[in-house]
């Protein structure tokens, strides 16, 4: 009868083939001085990744929501509604769609603020003058 050692020792070196004779060619596994394979690092394969880079497209969410509440309503209705659209198209990789929205819903906000501060500095100046 075999000893628990002996055992141990033939399942090791069964693993052992059975893994050499998997992995015998894979990219994942690189040959130690020794001859036996040994998994590369994740630093090492995460290194060869090339991820496509990606503009950032400006959507101007925050201003649009700002030019709704606080200056000129329409304008900032439609500013916002373009500032959908550039997350929408970026969420669906189409960046033509979203670079065109995105300087749409830009000139929109500004016109809007624009609007927003003559219409403020009107107010301001018949206040005073009716005062």
């Amino acid at each position: 009868m075999d000893s628990i050692e002996d055992i141990y020792k033939r399942q090791c070196l069964m693993k052992r083939a059975s893994i050499l004779k998997d992995h015998h060619h894979h990219a994942l596994f690189s040959l130690l001085p020794s001859g036996k394979r040994q998994q590369q690092k994740m630093e090492q394969r995460i290194e060869n990744i090339q991820l496509p880079e990606i503009e950032r497209v400006e959507t101007y969410m925050s201003w649009s929501v700002f030019n709704l509440i606080f200056c000129f309503f329409p304008l900032g209705l439609v500013a916002l509604i373009f500032s959908c659209k550039v997350d929408i198209a970026s969420r669906n990789d189409d960046q033509e769609s979203a670079m065109q929205s995105s300087f749409i819903a830009r000139l929109l906000n500004l016109i809007s603020t624009l609007v927003g501060i003559i219409i403020f500095i009107i107010i301001i100046t018949i206040k005073v003058y009716w005062s």
